[in-house]
């Protein structure tokens, strides 16, 4: 009987790793807290300035056209995709996410930067505000933050499969969403720097062989700066 499941799954036709097959994952960290750039502000519900209009524009046209646009419940990301939405750029369906959220930093939240320099001797100070194993009551840990981005990625590969996904999100967030895609662990998961109004693409793939790699990685922080001639 063995033998028979064995055969049975070798013969199995799994999809190939094409584009077309995956569901892809755009994600924007939202326009900049200029006013606030001194302080972690985190959760924080804070505005964020638009006022870059050609990178906003710039943005909208690097974005796929009737895509899906998710937003965090932050209203930086919602301002971040009206003006995306003013320059130009359109989506099929619009929906608010608490599940790309920003990372909740407890009791760091609204501290100064020096503030945070002062009171921490990890060895992760200037990667990120916390270090990636911290644990508190208060806020959440990196593996947190993951594990709810893989829940966010899971179901809208089942809801909105095979489409184009727009997250409109925030570092933490995109930082978690790259440690999923390369199984990295905590140690390298703040390795990457993520720039304002980029894009982070990310395909995700869940009908391929079992054992094959569920994540392409297109492009990290990728700013596009000019519209097409």
């Amino acid at each position: 009987m063995q033998h028979s499941s064995n055969k049975q799954s070798e013969d199995q036709a799994y999809d190939l790793p094409w584009h077309s097959q995956s569901t892809r994952f755009w994600w924007v960290r939202h326009a900049p807290v200029t006013h606030l750039k001194h302080l972690m502000y985190g959760t924080m519900d804070v505005d964020a300035d638009i006022s870059d209009e050609r990178h906003i524009r710039s943005l909208g046209w690097r974005l796929p056209e009737n895509a899906i646009w998710y937003t965090s419940h932050l209203k930086r990301t919602q301002q971040t995709a009206d003006a995306v939405a003013c320059a130009g750029a359109s989506c099929a369906e619009r929906h608010v996410s608490s599940l790309i959220g920003e990372m909740e930093f407890g009791e760091d939240t609204g501290k100064t930067h020096q503030q945070l320099l002062d009171e921490r001797d990890d060895p992760y100070v200037g990667f990120w505000p916390k270090s990636p194993f911290a644990e508190s009551t208060t806020a959440e840990s990196m593996s947190d933050v993951c594990q709810r981005i893989d829940q966010f990625v899971t179901q809208c590969a089942e809801k909105h499969p095979q489409q184009d996904i727009v997250c409109f999100s925030h570092m933490g967030a995109i930082l978690a969403a790259l440690t999923n895609a390369l199984s990295l662990d905590l140690h390298n998961s703040v390795c990457f720097s993520i720039s304002n109004l980029s894009v982070t693409q990310i395909h995700y793939h869940n009908t391929l062989h079992p054992d094959a790699p569920r994540y392409r990685v297109m492009s990290v922080s990728e700013l596009a700066t000019d519209q097409p001639l």
